[in-house]
């Protein structure tokens, strides 16, 4: 089982060569993204076949395919099988772990995150769950294959209820029904307890095992201060339970509670002081006992490192031989001794293959053999520059081959999500293309952002706001002082919260910027909180403030007002949004776009009909990508 946590300049270059240089005539977003393609390994089941994601025909020489589709590959012949066709993309897939050729598939709808539960049974595809207008997350098999755990917001739509699904009969049980969010993780390996976890606040979260019988409920995490317990496996004998938590601590790190003693005693397992620990493989399927090896995977200035521990001895640390970036989603073979797991960095997202005898790393698929033909390589380096108070912000700076620092560049502000999400030095197609377009990019990671502890992670909490965007300002100082970009070449562009941080910019600071790009973010905290989605409300308080009791902050922070009530105009603003987005919904994008145009400010909107939070269609991503580009050409000189 595979599970997630939640200075000195440092030169990181991804595959040890030079970057290369953009091509002398740059290529169509369209000829780009139809070169691009990704994998995600899913399960490894039984009878040795693979269930992937991906975005191309994995059976059609990797065909461009519209959004993801699930694929199983032959463990005798190694061909390919496509087993769905959603309009959507798929989630997920896993494999019962008794019948192979039953499969638990997943997919969205259109971008409302209304997402379904489907079983593929020997070849016939067909919906366990069947109401568009509720979420249902598939949240794992019990160990004899008869049931799954579902987390649903079917019964109430403030809060995620846990159920177990009867797949012979399709009916479903409450288990745990709580208000917020409560979601199942698993089951103990005897299938005698389904494991919930359940987020009191953003800061506090506890691990329950649950009869799936009778509902009873045992909190294995009792503590007193706001602590996480995320990311829970219960070991083959039942006796331990494995968990992420920063109990006592700034930072995340692994440890064990023992299921034996009613007091629940932690013991911490992994630890490095100021490095998050991200996540960990147990070995599941029992052929090498006393789980002999365990990988552990560390976020050190954002880029993953993945360890594997010989649990038995303490020592035999080896590591994946690959370049700096994302490696992740180890799932093991049945004979334990190789895992599949993904990898970005170099390349879009692919699957790799690990061999635990051999210490052996090799490339499983490359699905996009022509990519560096189009677009160059990227070339980044961690940087740090002077933030609010004299805090040094982390920062990664991507720039085209053959930059020189001169001044005269134009440079693209990447603002990530969140707003505790983290740039990471990971693969994006969008950065490439603009390395090609010749614009530099520097993604910070602000006060606010995940993989610095939790003080870091707080520290744009509600009143604290400010302090952040100011942040996000003395990048661009950063910028102008060091001769990256030329003061009247810079370009603020974001997504989520990072769309709200650049239209706050946009509209704050609008000298600063040649043009904004805003997509899906907030502009008016008033109709954020009473548009979006019901579940989401306490969280978000938690983060931005409360309409009510924080008022005058979130009205002065949300740039609809300031447009409004000063009638002036912002950079030039290009907005994206998606007609079915629940958690920032289409009615930010729609407000600002029209108070600029009643002003006469240079604006432009684009809003897709089949999307959400985010495009997730090849399509749409080929139609926004072109739009920023046309846009910052016409702004940026």
């Amino acid at each position: 089982m595979v599970v997630g946590c939640g200075g000195a300049r440092q030169q990181v270059r991804y595959d040890g060569l030079a970057p290369t240089a953009a091509p002398s005539t740059v290529p169509s977003v369209k000829e780009v993204y139809d070169a691009v393609g990704w994998s995600q390994p899913q399960d490894w089941c039984r009878d040795g076949s693979m269930l992937f994601l991906s975005g191309v025909a994995l059976d059609l020489q990797y065909e461009p395919l519209e959004a993801d589709q699930v694929f199983r590959r032959d463990p005798i012949t190694g061909l390919y099988e496509r087993l769905t066709n959603f309009p959507s993309p798929a989630r997920s897939a896993t494999c019962s772990p008794v019948d192979p050729d039953q499969i638990i598939i997943t997919t969205s709808n259109n971008g409302t995150e209304n997402d379904e539960v489907w079983l593929w049974d020997d070849g016939n595809l067909r919906a366990l769950t069947n109401n568009p207008e509720k979420i249902y997350a598939f949240s794992g098999w019990s160990p004899d294959g008869t049931r799954i755990l579902v987390s649903t917001n079917e019964d109430d739509v403030k809060a995620y209820h846990v159920k177990v699904m009867d797949l012979a009969t399709g009916s479903m049980t409450s288990i745990f029904a709580r208000d917020k969010w409560n979601f199942g993780v698993g089951w103990s390996p005897d299938g005698k307890y389904a494991i919930v976890s359940r987020l009191e606040s953003q800061e506090d979260s506890n691990i329950y095992l649950v009869d799936p019988m009778t509902g009873a409920a045992t909190l294995v995490t009792p503590h007193d201060n706001p602590t996480l317990f995320t990311s829970p496996t219960v070991s083959r004998d039942g006796q331990m339970m494995y968990v992420c938590t920063n109990a006592g601590f700034n930072t995340t790190y692994l440890a064990r509670i023992d299921l034996t003693d009613s007091t629940y005693p932690l013991t911490t397992l992994f630890q490095e002081l100021n490095v998050e620990f991200e996540g960990y493989h147990l070995p599941q399927n029992g052929v090498w006992e006393d789980e002999e090896w365990m990988t552990l995977s560390w976020n050190r200035g954002g880029s993953r490192v993945v360890e594997i521990r010989n649990l038995r001895n303490g020592g035999d640390i080896h590591s994946p031989d690959l370049p700096p970036g994302l490696a992740g989603g180890f799932i093991e073979s049945w004979d334990s001794r190789r895992f599949l797991f993904s990898y970005s960095g170099t390349h879009p997202r692919d699957a790799y293959l690990y061999d635990l005898e051999t210490k052996g790393t090799d490339r499983f698929l490359n699905t996009s053999p022509r990519l560096d033909e189009l677009v160059p390589r990227m070339n980044v380096e961690l940087v740090h520059y002077t933030g609010y108070g004299g805090q040094l912000i982390p920062a990664f700076l991507y720039t085209p081959a053959g930059f020189q620092r001169d001044g005269t560049s134009k440079v693209i502000l990447m603002v990530h999500g969140g707003p505790n999400g983290q740039h990471r030095p990971t693969h994006s197609v969008f950065i490439r293309y603009a390395l090609a377009k010749g614009f530099a990019v520097l993604a910070p990671n602000v006060r606010g952002s995940t993989g610095y502890g939790k003080d870091w992670l707080d520290a744009d909490n509600i009143e604290k706001r400010p302090v952040a965007l100011t942040d996000t300002l003395l990048a661009w100082n950063f910028l102008v002082e060091q001769r990256i970009a030329h003061p009247k070449r810079i370009v603020i562009e974001g997504g989520s919260y990072g769309g709200f941080v650049a239209a706050y910019m946009a509209t704050f600071y609008p000298g600063h910027w040649a043009a904004a790009v805003n997509a899906v973010g907030i502009v008016n905290f008033f109709t954020f909180f009473q548009n979006t989605r019901p579940d989401r409300v306490v969280y978000r308080t938690q983060e931005y403030g409360h309409p009510e009791e924080d008022r005058e902050l979130l009205r002065q922070l949300s740039p609809y007002f300031k447009i409004f009530e000063t009638g002036l105009c912002t950079s030039p603003m290009l907005i994206l949004h998606g007609r079915n987005d629940p958690r920032v919904p289409v009615g930010e994008a729609e407000q600002i776009a029209q108070v600029l145009q009643d002003r006469g400010c240079p604006v432009e909107l684009r809003i897709n009909e089949d999307e959400g939070h985010g495009s997730a269609k090849r399509t749409n991503w080929v139609a926004d990508d072109t739009l920023i580009f046309d846009f910052l050409d016409k702004y940026v000189q």
